[in-house]
């Protein structure tokens, strides 16, 4: 009795073996994950593509501060934020209209 037990469970192994050897391979095991390019990483201008854009806050003038309350101001800090390039932009545009304005009453 334990030798028909015994070559129960061998043939019951034996059928086993045929069977995971029908089934498909895993894709893990394939040879096109031996040949995967290598991964490329971003440039250094794609990089500073991702970065967050800075934000500068708007200055008031003390006379202007000194008129608003306190929830004004609080609530203007968090509204009133400007990116770099565009406070730059404005800058230099304000300068160059105060060249033209000297120019001009110099001409005079």
């Amino acid at each position: 009795m334990a030798a028909k037990s015994e070559a129960a469970a061998t043939s019951n192994v034996v059928e086993m073996a045929p069977s995971h050897a029908s089934a498909p391979a895993s894709p893990l095991r394939t040879e096109s994950t031996m040949t995967v390019a290598p991964i490329i990483f971003p440039s250094k201008g794609e990089n500073d593509i991702r970065k967050r854009r800075k934000r500068e806050p708007i200055k008031l003038p003390p006379w202007v501060r000194a008129k608003l309350s306190a929830n004004d101001l609080r609530r203007l800090k968090k509204k009133k934020r400007i990116s770099a390039t565009r406070l730059r932009q404005r800058s230099q545009q304000l300068i160059q209209s105060l060249q033209d304005q000297l120019e001009h009453y110099q001409s005079l």
